[in-house]
């Protein structure tokens, strides 16, 4: 960490210190567990909309860092309608990331780590596994935003689950829709789209709309 981004740091920590107060009470706030950026917004927090297993200091450090070259736009972590974000262990959210829960839950594994302007918009549940890599540019929706009904007056695009399994690289520039799920020991290509459940573990998943490429790959940070 250069002099820089230490300064960064140390500027961040009186206003994540009062929102932390007011999400954690005083005896889990006062140590910080969530650093938020100052360019980060935030709407909505109370009392138990976030939930830290581990709650060490700056464990959980959202708007910091990414990619030299990439443009970011403004952060922002909302959270209404009884929606509850979930970190399981140490986490890093680049510059720009937008987190947006209107209810459900959105659960982030041990070591997860996204670049710039990644999003996750989520109404019902979005969970990752541990060791998740995330390009610059990702998005994750489990709804279409928008309800669509057919003749009979029934919704037909209700909205699903999104799962990410563990040790799971998400390279630039992805799409990930509900009802997606891919499992453990994936890559998925950059600029895919992501649309249905995968099964196949250690595959190269990639195309619009995505599909598996390779079987019976690995793949090392």
């Amino acid at each position: 960490m250069n002099l820089i981004e230490k300064i960064g740091y140390a500027l961040a920590v009186p206003r994540s210190l009062l929102i932390n107060l007011c999400v954690f009470g005083f005896r889990g706030g006062v140590r910080i567990p969530v650093l938020f950026d100052n360019h980060v917004r935030v709407r909505g927090l109370s009392r138990g909309s976030i939930r830290v297993s581990d709650p060490s200091t700056f464990g959980v450090r959202i708007g910091f860092g990414g990619s030299l070259g990439i443009s970011r736009t403004r952060s922002l972590v909302s959270v209404c309608d009884g929606g509850i974000a979930v970190f399981k262990g140490q986490a890093l959210f680049g510059e720009g990331t937008v987190i947006r829960l209107d209810g459900g839950s959105l659960e982030f594994g041990r070591g997860f780590s996204s670049n710039k302007n990644c999003g996750f918009y989520c109404c019902r549940k979005i969970a990752f596994g541990d060791d998740c890599l995330l390009g610059w540019n990702v998005t994750f929706r489990n709804s279409d935003g928008h309800a669509i009904f057919g003749s009979d007056g029934q919704m037909s695009n209700a909205p699903s689950d999104v799962r990410v399994g563990n040790h799971v690289w998400i390279a630039a520039n992805v799409d990930v829709f509900k009802g997606a799920h891919v499992p453990d020991g994936c890559v998925v290509a950059s600029h895919s789209l992501v649309t249905r459940d995968f099964d196949e573990t250690n595959s190269l998943i990639g195309g619009i709309p995505a599909k598996v490429i390779r079987r019976g790959i690995s793949w090392d940070d």
